[in-house]
């Protein structure tokens, strides 16, 4: 078996899950392909990598933990498919057609086609990803891989050498597919991992949005994103940064799509599920955890319920890593906030990254911007407390470089790249959520004027 075949079976047990939890709400046609296939890779990789660290603390070895973390949730998911898949589908209103959105369909394709060379070159140029894969994802991964030495993946040792107290899921997937072939350090897994996530990333934004918005939309908003320099360059680095993104993302998205159904259960529970698995990737991933947590709150009141139950399972795992088992980092001191001397230090280095988030012409906050000067905002703005998660994000990042017990310096030059892309595709999705549609754009003659 090769390294790339555990991912696929999480892949499928993640699809199984979504085409549940969207049963009867589901779009048709080709826009629900696009947003099923891309959500369920987070879903799947997500939920049968916690069950896997969860049998590691149980004491399981990890061939048999990995076997049964797939097997379980691709059982769980199918056993809840075939309940809910009867239902009958809701009728799904078909936005028209926008007749310059042939120009997106080939610029999309093209930037596809350049999206697959670029991974492609990038595994074969950096087999083992960049710095921080190696030396935190990846190497972490081969402990969880590795028989009775799995808690080494947060030992204090390597405190100075690695982040062992970074939350584990992203180590988990990569170790999990390793444990199926018991070949710890197969560049397969890794790749195949980095690979799955950046395209699933980028068919999210363009499904997410055809299904809410129309496929003109999702398809200039996944322009915007592929006309991001950055994200090219993460794509081929195997970092947690682009899975950290898609978890966002999907979450976000689920947020919305319930929102539309009036708060639909079902659409609630998966955007908790995923907003929980974010805060297991990543610590920025907790912040927006919390901030969808107080959006949906504020937005949904006592239908929220089954929002933040679904995010209790990979909360609690997240909490009892960070109790038991992560070692103390003292990363930030509430006393470096008293040096507001830092403060345009952080604000230059965010410009600068901003920045150099592309070129003209196609800069991704430029064309950001012709999209609101070209589609106007929706009147009224619908949902605006999407916005929450994203200002919530900001804020967390702008106050943990202030606050960094690490030289500030090289804190903004190491990590201030890598915290704008994740904020990049929520980014473009909010834009585009608040924008009118092009079909709507247009001005359509008035039947009733007299044709001469």
């Amino acid at each position: 078996m090769t390294a790339a075949a555990p991912l696929l079976i999480a892949w499928a047990a993640g699809w199984f899950w979504v085409a549940a939890l969207t049963a009867g709400r589901r779009a048709h046609g080709p826009s629900r392909w696009l947003l099923e296939i891309p959500l369920a890779f987070p879903v799947g990789a997500g939920g049968s990598s916690c069950l896997y660290f969860a049998f590691l603390a149980a004491g399981l070895n990890p061939f048999p933990a990995a076997v049964l973390a797939d097997l379980i949730w691709l059982a769980a998911g199918a056993a809840l498919w075939w309940k809910r898949d009867r239902q009958p589908a809701a009728p799904v209103e078909k936005p028209s057609g926008f007749r310059f959105a042939w120009i997106a369909w080939i610029a999309l394709a093209i930037c596809g086609a350049f999206l697959l060379g670029a991974i492609v070159q990038g595994a074969a140029a950096l087999p083992h990803g960049d710095w921080d894969a190696w030396a935190i994802w990846n190497m972490r991964a081969k402990f969880l891989a590795s028989g009775g030495h799995w808690s080494g993946a947060a030992a204090p040792e390597l405190i100075g050498r690695s982040h062992p107290e970074y939350p584990l899921l992203w180590s988990s997937v990569i170790a999990k597919a390793w444990a199926w072939t018991g070949r710890p350090g197969d560049i397969a897994a890794p790749a195949s991992a980095n690979a799955a996530s950046t395209i699933s990333l980028v068919l999210l934004m363009f499904g997410g949005l055809w299904s809410l918005r129309g496929a003109a939309t999702g398809a200039m908003a996944a322009l915007v994103l592929l006309s991001t320099v950055t994200f090219w360059q993460y794509a081929m680095a195997q970092y947690a940064d682009i899975p950290l993104s898609l978890f966002m993302l999907g979450a976000l998205w689920c947020a919305v799509r319930a929102a539309g159904d009036d708060w639909d259960k079902p659409l609630l529970a998966l955007s908790g599920l995923l907003a929980s698995l974010a805060g297991w990737t990543k610590d920025e991933g907790l912040v927006f955890a919390a901030g969808l947590a107080l959006a949906i709150v504020i937005a949904a009141r006592k239908s929220a319920l089954p929002w933040l139950l679904a995010a209790v399972p990979a909360a609690l795992i997240v909490a009892l890593f960070k109790a038991l088992m992560a070692p103390p980092f003292k990363e930030w001191s509430f006393t470096h906030l008293a040096d507001v001397g830092r403060v345009p230090s952080v604000l230059f280095s965010i410009g600068r990254e901003l920045l150099n988030l592309g070129h003209f012409p196609t800069h991704p906050i430029l064309m950001l911007g012709i999209a609101v000067a070209l589609l106007g905002v929706r009147r009224p703005v619908r949902q605006i407390w999407t916005a929450i998660p994203l200002a919530l994000l900001a804020a967390g990042y702008f106050g943990a470089f202030w606050m960094t017990t690490s030289g500030l310096q090289w804190r903004l030059s190491t990590a201030a790249g890598r915290i704008v892309l994740q904020m990049m595709p929520l980014l473009i999705f909010t834009v585009f959520l608040f924008l009118r549609t092009p079909s709507t754009t247009a001005t359509a003659p008035d039947p009733r004027r007299k044709q001469r």
